[in-house]
């Protein structure tokens, strides 16, 4: 007759569900120890527990984002059926025409930054995209580049050019040229004074 043989298990050998059991006991005492560090975190961030963020949040200054202000990225690629002078101005009044519709306000005052942004490359080849902050002032709104603060853009006015043709030729002349066109001035304007001078 067969005998059945009952083999113990030693105690120091793990069973399975011994194992199982053993991994949750740990990772519940790591959750207790590492929560009040994860709530100071959440503090800081602004973020519930929970991983949604709180109603009640309260920004730094530095990312602080105010009502009035706004973040859009304006789609510049129709410029490019354009010809090749007329790009850059027509990112310009693409820009502004987006700026309306979205605010519903007619004052868009586009800040240095975005305008160099534009003409960078020159008047042939702006962005594809540009993405802006709008902020919105006394029914005003005042455009600028992400990143940037709004600085108002003033256009230089263009130096007076010479004369005209005779400056030009001027400009041109070596010396002795000049000296003959002093004389020919001086003999032209003898002539002048005569012709000024009223017949007694």
């Amino acid at each position: 007759m067969a005998e059945t043989l009952t083999i113990k298990k030693p105690e120091h050998v793990e069973t399975k569900e011994h194992k199982h059991e053993v991994k949750e006991e740990i990772k519940h005492t790591e959750k207790e120890q590492k929560k009040p560090a994860e709530e100071k975190k959440d503090k800081d961030n602004n973020i519930s527990p929970s991983g949604g963020i709180r109603k009640n949040l309260k920004l730094s200054s530095k990312n602080a984002v105010r009502r009035d202000e706004k973040i859009y990225t304006i789609p510049l690629r129709k410029a490019l059926r354009k010809s090749i002078k007329k790009r850059a101005p027509y990112c310009m009044k693409i820009i502004r025409e987006f700026l309306v519709t979205h605010t519903k306000t007619e004052n868009v005052m586009i800040g240095k930054h975005l305008n160099e942004a534009i003409w960078e490359r020159g008047r042939q080849k702006p962005p594809k995209r540009v993405r802006v902050k709008v902020i919105k002032e006394d029914n005003i709104i005042k455009a600028e580049l992400m990143g940037h603060d709004y600085v108002e853009f003033i256009a230089k006015k263009k130096a007076a050019k010479g004369g005209g043709l005779m400056d030009k030729m001027r400009r041109r002349m070596t010396p002795k040229e000049m000296q003959k066109q002093a004389e020919e001035d001086l003999i032209e304007g003898r002539k002048e004074e005569k012709e000024d001078k009223p017949k007694e």
